[in-house]
């Protein structure tokens, strides 16, 4: 590991950092409260810097945006080996609220959000890939 990573990796996150990784995963105060296991209300003075965020919150905020940066990539890559259809695009699913996501993924753990962001990242880096929710009807 390098020393640049390292130092992300123990150093202490500011306000700013944490709603920014917050946001960049798609999920809402209450959810990484929840993940974390804090109130809402600690949440909110740790973005607004009222409170410190410790150091254990700030390396789990760290995976988890390992992890859906992990997610991006792999599925990326996928995109990049099957390619658009003939027509110069390809679709892929996502999910309007948590309740769909559980319904067709039971073991994920993270929020519909959490997957409409990823989506998202993964629809801006390839360029031709078109996003609908799973039982969304789309013209071709």
């Amino acid at each position: 590991m390098s020393d640049t990573a390292t130092n992300r990796n123990t150093a202490a996150m500011t306000a700013a950092e944490f709603r920014i990784a917050r946001e960049h995963l798609g999920v809402t105060g209450d959810w990484i409260a929840w993940r974390l296991d804090v109130t809402g209300r600690t949440v909110r003075r740790w973005e607004q810097g009222s409170a410190r965020i410790p150091a254990g919150a700030a390396q789990e905020v760290r995976e988890l945006i390992d992890h859906q940066d992990a997610f991006v990539a792999a599925l990326i890559e996928r995109c990049r080996i099957d390619g658009p259809d003939e027509d110069g695009t390809a679709w892929a699913a996502t999910y309007p609220d948590d309740e769909s996501l559980a319904e067709e993924h039971p073991e994920v753990e993270y929020p519909a959000s959490w997957h409409r962001a990823a989506m998202g990242r993964v629809a801006a880096s390839v360029g031709w890939l078109r996003l609908r929710y799973l039982d969304e009807d789309v013209q071709r």
